[in-house]
């Protein structure tokens, strides 16, 4: 992903929580430029924490300890181990930074109501924001509000400031620049009951991924995308299967490549009350297909699924061997009873359209013809003959046949 596509990511994200707690957005964009350099630092890759945010006493959640330079006296950095926030995405990255900002208080020296970046609320001014950035220590630097500065007019992020929620959420959805995309898409392994055949848990990973699959492939075309469809169907080995659909998948030139499977793992048949969730894999850090498989992360776990983020696997062969931009989705656990009770394959295909596309795949509406008020259909019947013999009748029916004309034996009624 490119310091571009990183903005152009995170920037509406940030515009959308700012707006719901009276921030400005800028200050808070270039912080998250900055702080994990574009999405590519440890902390961001092993965390998915954006903004250098540390454990403090009012946090519940999941740490990450590394060690940081921090400068207190001024001028002299030192290497401190420190335990930061662990967040399942980098959405949550940005909600819970903006929660920080907006519920932080210091005990010690503070009041619990007043809180410690209040002066950031309803703030329009991102040098000033900046300055208090400073002053209450988010970051330990005596450059830390020149450098928030710098990034926002280094990539002219003050005009995020303005943008609408609406063009927030267009810009989410429109990621995929609007354009009709070239897709290759494919089911893992090969079908049940063959070898590699996937998963078997409370539901076959090799039968509810096709289904996926073939709602995906059947609601891209319908969008107006091309759609190549790579799954392997006959494959004699694991490393087979893999490789025919590599070889699939190579024989187009396509802005993405997308293979569909069920996680498993977690053999919990009875339910805990907590689904396990969707996560998509990549190759690495600089995947172009990085914001997409974020997006569709996002879509299925708005259907109920726990969000476990986007993971870096680049020991995996379709990964690996395909030319174009690839993603590989684990939609749910195939072995977890929560996550399947709520598995629905067209509302799992319309979520990976969505986090693909940006476009919502509303299913056609067929209506009855309307049949015009005071006019009655007429038919009208052609009779072929009239005999005595019945076997006659049959006769001339079976002639008709032959010839490809619908035809009956009816009794004349005297």
């Amino acid at each position: 992903m490119t310091k571009k596509e990183y903005i152009n990511w995170l920037a509406p994200r940030v515009v959308l929580d700012s707006l719901n707690r009276n921030f400005l957005p800028s200050p808070r964009i270039a912080q998250g430029c900055f702080e994990p350099a574009y999405g590519t630092s440890e902390l961001a890759l092993a965390a998915n924490n954006l903004f250098g945010v540390k454990v403090n006493d009012q946090w519940e959640g999941k740490c990450y300890n590394k060690a940081s330079g921090e400068c207190y006296d001024g001028k002299n950095y030192v290497l401190q181990k420190s335990d930061f926030q662990a967040y399942d995405s980098w959405d949550d990255s940005i909600y819970w930074q903006g929660w920080y900002l907006e519920n932080r208080c210091i005990s010690l020296k503070y009041h619990p109501e007043i809180k410690h970046y209040a002066e950031l609320v309803g703030n329009r001014d991102y040098k000033d924001c900046a300055r208090i950035l400073q002053e209450k220590q988010y970051g330990t630097s005596p450059e830390y509000a020149q450098r928030v500065i710098t990034y926002i007019e280094k990539h002219d992020l003050t005009r995020f400031d303005t943008m609408t929620r609406e063009e927030a959420e267009a810009m989410i959805r429109n990621e995929s620049g609007g354009k009709k995309m070239v897709i290759n898409v494919h089911a893992g392994h090969n079908p049940d009951g063959m070898v590699a055949c996937g998963a078997i848990g409370l539901v076959k990973e090799s039968t509810e991924n096709r289904k996926i699959k073939h709602e995906v492939i059947r609601m891209l075309r319908a969008l107006g995308h091309t759609v190549y469809d790579c799954t392997c169907d006959n494959g004699t080995s694991v490393n087979d299967v893999l490789k025919k659909i590599a070889a699939k998948c190579n024989e187009h030139e396509v802005d993405l490549d997308v293979s569909i499977h069920l996680n498993s793992g977690a053999k919990d048949a009875k339910g805990d009350g907590a689904t396990k969730g969707t996560e998509v894999l990549v190759y690495g850090l600089t995947s172009k297909a990085i914001p997409y498989a974020k997006n569709v992360c996002s879509a299925i776990s708005a259907l109920g699924y726990k969000n476990r983020g986007v993971k870096y696997r680049p020991d995996l062969y379709v990964l690996r061997k395909t030319k174009a931009a690839a993603m590989l989705i684990e939609a749910f656990f195939a072995d977890d009873k929560d996550d399947v009770d709520i598995y629905d394959y067209k509302r799992i295909a319309e979520a990976i359209v969505f986090g693909i596309t940006g476009q919502k795949y509303n299913e056609p509406v067929v209506e009855d013809k309307p049949v015009e008020t005071g006019k009655k259909e007429q038919f009208y019947i052609a009779q072929a003959g009239k005999y005595r013999e019945k076997s006659g009748a049959e006769r001339k029916v079976a002639e008709l046949k032959a010839a490809g004309f619908d035809a009956i034996v009816r009794p004349i009624e005297e």
